[in-house]
């Protein structure tokens, strides 16, 4: 606490925390409520406050009728911890759950396919294949197998490509 006052007034050191998704957890699991956190960690042998938070992927307003399950992200204070958790699963309401590492990706526009920004945001007025570059939908391409990548200019892959220089930058 020293350092941060005389580094920055009103600065604080963040502890580093990991992401991880869980999906088909029964919605009758509350992610604001501590207790189920506690007695979480207390099911799954984690030591106490392991799990800072959980929250809904999506949210309670959108889900469909009848649906019992859906996906959470819990935010886990220990890489050690999380990193045990996505080997050995994890137990939610008596429902065992494989977890994996939140991934973040840069945003694509489906419109252009540039990245950055999303369709409603987009300026261009026409669609972009994201297959062969043509200005149609890529639903209706008709040349399937020539690719050509919007953003780095480049015959070798699609803009869908995971191995674009560009989505790997």
């Amino acid at each position: 606490m020293a350092f941060t006052e005389v580094f920055s007034k009103g600065s604080y050191i963040r502890e580093r925390t990991y992401n991880l998704v869980a999906p088909r957890v029964p919605i009758i699991f509350e992610p604001d409520n501590t207790n189920h956190l506690r007695e979480l960690e207390e099911v799954n042998g984690l030591r106490e406050y392991t799990i800072c938070k959980t929250c809904w992927i999506k949210p309670i307003e959108r889900r469909r009728m009848g649906q019992t399950h859906t996906f959470i992200i819990l935010t886990i204070t220990s890489a050690e911890f999380a990193n045990i958790l996505i080997r050995d699963r994890l137990i939610i309401c008596s429902t065992r759950v494989r977890l994996t590492e939140q991934k973040f990706e840069p945003i694509q526009c489906i419109k252009c396919r540039k990245w950055g920004h999303f369709m409603g945001e987009c300026l261009t007025g026409v669609d972009t294949c994201s297959t062969c570059g043509g200005q149609h939908h890529m639903n209706a391409c008709q040349s399937r197998e020539k690719f050509w990548c919007i953003t780095c200019k480049n015959t070798d892959h699609a803009s869908w490509d995971r191995n674009c220089p560009e989505f790997a930058r």
